[in-house]
């Protein structure tokens, strides 16, 4: 996955793929959220996984400073 950089929002008018739990949620409380694919090493927490995964940036729209991150084997995705 070569989308580096990119961030596509997530916010209650943009919710496909999006699981049921989280979409309820994101709707409730009108959350909005950027997501970004991220190298290995900007994903903060994850520095013992390894580098062959895809590695995603799940920051607030409102408070950038909250943001967490994801690894997804890219195999699978």
């Amino acid at each position: 996955m070569d989308n580096k950089g990119i961030k596509l929002e997530v916010n209650k008018g943009q919710l496909k793929g999006i699981e049921e739990f989280t979409t309820r949620l994101i709707k409730r409380f009108d959350l909005r959220y950027y997501v970004s694919n991220v190298p290995h090493s900007k994903a903060e927490g994850w520095d013992d996984w390894s580098e062959d995964n895809v590695y995603f940036k799940i920051e607030s729209q409102e408070f950038p400073s909250i943001r967490s991150y994801s690894a997804n084997n890219k195999d699978v995705i």
